[in-house]
This record gives structure tokens, sequence and C-alpha cells, in this order.
């Protein structure tokens, strides 16, 4: 986001115990950066904020899965009729890509589960290189996935949130 502001406002946005002035940025105590860029025709400044936070340990999310499976005993195959999932991600930002990460997920660890196999030869070579011999689950091997969010914020970082890809993928593997 680009805001436009007086170079007297910018100035006085700022507290001088707060912030470091380095080489036309500056860096401030809680260790964000960022730069003040002076446009002389306007006398404007723009000003840009860079900030990282690295939380002192990872949030995972938790939940639990169930599927409704049907097995040919004589063939061994594996049909899966109905896969239900509750998550929780902590507070959802956009859960619409949550929702993406729990199906790639849980596509991902049906793959693992019922499809994928790496052979190797006695010399500990891979026989299966290649997509025609490593099979991954299509479109009709994954079923519709009805999902629950759950939104327990975390403790461990500002924002509340958790982790959601690795979710989907655990549980079915």
């Amino acid at each position: 986001v680009e805001q436009q502001v007086s170079i007297d406002q910018a100035l006085r946005d700022f507290a001088e115990d707060a912030v470091e002035l380095l080489h036309g940025g500056w860096e401030n105590n809680d260790g964000a950066s960022g730069r003040v860029v002076f446009d002389c025709e306007n006398g404007t400044v723009r000003v840009e904020h860079t900030a990282y936070f690295t939380p002192p340990q990872a949030a995972y999310c938790n939940g639990t899965h169930v599927a409704e499976v049907e097995v040919d005993i004589e063939t061994g195959r594996v049909r899966i009729l109905h896969y239900s999932v509750a998550h929780d991600s902590g507070t959802l930002i956009n859960p619409l890509i949550v929702d993406g990460q729990i199906q790639g997920g849980v596509a991902h660890g049906i793959g693992n589960a019922l499809f994928e196999f790496m052979g190797y030869d006695e010399n500990a070579q891979p026989l299966t290189t290649s997509f025609a011999d490593y099979l991954l689950p299509g479109a009709c091997d994954v079923p519709n996935i009805k999902s629950v969010h759950l939104e327990t914020p975390s403790p461990l970082n500002p924002l509340g949130v958790k982790g959601a890809g690795e979710g989907g993928t655990i549980p079915c593997a």
C-alpha cells in the first residue's frame, strides 16, 4: 500500500528515540526497516516499510480426518466414499486459501497412501523415475472433501495463525 504524506508529517510520525536514520533509510527498535524517498517535484515523501517476524516457535495446526472407504477384499482396491475434515488453523485470514491447502494436502496424502511407490534396484538406484512409473491420484481418485474450520487463535504470534497445508497430508498418509 502506497501512501503519500508531507515531509513534515513523515518526520513528526517518527519518534526520535524509536528510529535511527541509516543512509536514506531507517530502522526502528523492533528490527523493522524501510526507506524514505523524497519526491522534490511534489514536495512529498514516500515511506516504504518492511518488517519481518519470526516467532520463537512454530504454531502447528491440528484437527481430525474421517474417511469412509470400501475395500475389495479380492483385489485390495480401495475406494474412498466420503472424506471429512475438521481443521484448526487458528485465525483464518483467507478461508478459501485454507480450503485449498486442506484439499491439496488430502489429495497428496491419498496419493502417498494409495498410489505412490518408490522402487529401487539392488544398487539403490530408483526404478520409478517418471510419472509413468510413479503414480499420482487423478481427479476421479480424490473425493469431495467436507471441511469444517475451527478457529482457536494461537498464542504464539500476533495474528493467532497456525499452519494449514501439512494438516491435510499427515492424517491421510
